[in-house]
């Protein structure tokens, strides 16, 4: 018999986290603290007691009629059948539409079931944004549904009505129509076309709704993007993985190398191939995301990749060639973009240094007197790989390295004439970036064999 999957579709509830504009986060604490237990019980034995305040509206739960209608079932009186075991329909939406009209559920078949709207919203969880502008439900779109009888409709974002007027016409039609409705519900690009659905909230009498665990039960996708949060989690996920290869991950674990835990990165993910890392995503500049490719990926998944990732603003990507291309033309066709190169690039590894360098030149370390020349190449270079940046930023920039004490000048005949930059260590050797030789200095540039003399300067 084969083994069923059962995907998760809640967010977490912790102490302080605001679910409702003007709605009080839950506070989570102990009501017998495991020290206090101690004096209760025999030595060795100690429980913990928690207590838990919050309003019903707090993270992922479900609405029964009684939540709009005086009348209405409530959470006691609601059957389990309208909201567990039920075959479940996912409908997916531009991640940039905020009001989803009828004709995303007219060419679907949606009686008896669970229809769960995928917006993307879920992504902002836990952020000022979240509260705010979010995708909803239209009236028309509602009145359809209730033309079609679903058991439940759902979605991913912060409710299924427009909050920004004071009417809740989806509200009223679906729970007027006895149409249970479930919010702030996450993960749905997980779900794959054949999947039943489970939300058994408590019975609670004269109550409404409850937070509890919105669950599917299906086949996994085999592709699956997985969004981290917080920086410490994804250097301890992800370092150990570029690090195999150094080489190929350079730029990734560099940037790494730089993140502060409070460090706030546009982007951390992981595309995960059969619950494996496949590609690994990093995003602290404006302009692109940095693609590590973990394991291969057949074009068929890196199509599967493309789809859960079109629901996030990227700029660009920056990794392995073929990859890239292939993946951003993806990305384009889904969005009706359209995809260009904007560099294309080598990397070269130092495998062995056979003799002791012999060179015309003096590897010099950068002070600031040199600022005005470091600054100039700077922006220069910067430049030339298609990054400009204004001269007070490469100044910045310059300042910071010099200080620093890595940043290094080639000097040929008493003239500076190349630059480089040792960025950090490796596990066996350093990394160096901001290589740059002026157009007319080519021919004297800082010859490959002076690189080994950074490991006894820096």
């Amino acid at each position: 018999m084969k083994k069923r999957t059962y995907i998760d579709l809640s967010h977490i509830i912790e102490d302080g986290v605001i679910t409702h504009k003007g709605l009080p986060a839950p506070i989570i604490c102990d009501y017998l603290s495991r020290e206090e237990s101690r004096k209760l019980y025999e030595p060795g034995t100690e429980f913990q007691i928690g207590k838990i305040e919050m309003v019903t509206n707090t993270g992922t739960y479900i609405d029964v009629p009684f939540h709009r209608y005086k009348d209405g079932a409530d959470l006691a009186q609601t059957a389990i059948d309208k909201t567990a075991g039920l075959e479940g329909i996912v409908v997916s939406v531009d991640p940039t539409l905020k009001a989803i009209d009828e004709s995303h559920f007219q060419h679907v078949d949606v009686k008896g079931k669970a229809v769960l709207i995928h917006t993307g919203w879920d992504r902002y969880w836990d952020t000022d944004e979240y509260l705010e502008n979010h995708p909803y439900l239209t009236e028309s779109a509602a009145a359809y549904l209730v033309s079609q009888q679903p058991a439940l409709v759902g979605i991913d974002s912060m409710n299924i009505d427009d909050t920004k007027g004071k009417a809740r016409p989806a509200h009223t039609l679906l729970l007027g129509s006895d149409i249970v409705i479930a919010e702030h519900l996450c993960h749905l690009n997980q779900l794959t076309e054949s999947f039943l659905f489970y939300a058994v909230p408590p019975k609670i009498k004269r109550s409404w709704n409850v937070s509890g665990k919105s669950i599917c039960g299906g086949r996994k996708k085999m592709i699956q993007l997985h969004r981290y949060r917080e920086v410490q989690e994804f250097k301890n996920q992800v370092e150990p993985l570029l690090s195999k290869n150094e080489v190929l991950h350079n730029l990734a674990l560099g940037i790494l190398h730089s993140l502060q835990e409070n460090s706030k990165p546009n982007f951390m993910g992981v595309i995960l191939k059969d619950s494996r890392a496949a590609l690994v995503l990093l995003q602290t500049h404006p302009k692109q995301i940095i693609l590590s490719q973990i394991q291969q990926l057949t074009e068929g998944e890196l199509s599967e990749a493309a789809e859960l990732l079109q629901e996030i603003d990227i700029p660009g990507l920056v990794g392995e060639r073929q990859m890239v291309l292939y993946l951003s033309q993806k990305l384009a066709d889904l969005k009706n973009q359209e995809a260009s190169l904007k560099m294309d690039q080598r990397i070269y590894q130092l495998d062995k240094v056979k003799k002791a360098a012999e060179a015309d030149g003096v590897l010099v370390k950068a002070r600031l007197e040199h600022l005005p020349l470091v600054t100039e190449w700077i922006w220069e270079f910067m430049g030339v790989i298609g990054d400009p940046v204004s001269k007070e930023q490469a100044a910045k920039t310059g300042e910071a390295f010099i200080k620093a004490g890595r940043l290094f000048l080639w000097e040929v005949n008493g003239k500076y004439v190349s630059i480089a930059n040792a960025t950090r260590p490796t596990a066996h050797n350093i990394t160096i970036n901001f290589v740059y030789t002026p157009q007319k200095e080519r021919k004297k540039a800082m010859p490959q064999a002076v690189y080994p003399r950074f490991l006894s300067l820096c």
